[in-house]
């Protein structure tokens, strides 16, 4: 069976925990949090995406902070035009 169907019911934002990352939000802002979201969803949507001979794909992000106008979504509207 192959993927066809992928369901994101919330953005990877604010998971990592580690004390390394808090350190590196202190010093760096909010910024480096969504980038390493960001990253953390198109490493989650790489095997919908990269999956030869599926003909429909179809990927559902439910989470509705992707409406707003906030700096830190743009990254992921990116990411989630393919």
């Amino acid at each position: 069976m192959m993927l066809s169907d992928l369901l994101v019911t919330r953005l990877p934002v604010g998971l990592n925990r580690t004390l390394t990352h808090e350190r590196r939000a202190q010093v760096a802002g909010f910024g480096i949090v969504a980038q390493e979201a960001c990253w953390q969803l198109r490493q989650g949507i790489s095997p919908l995406v990269r999956r030869e001979g599926v003909c429909s794909r179809n990927l559902w992000v439910l989470d509705t902070r992707l409406d707003s106008k906030l700096p830190w979504v743009a990254p992921f509207l990116k990411a989630l035009r393919f």
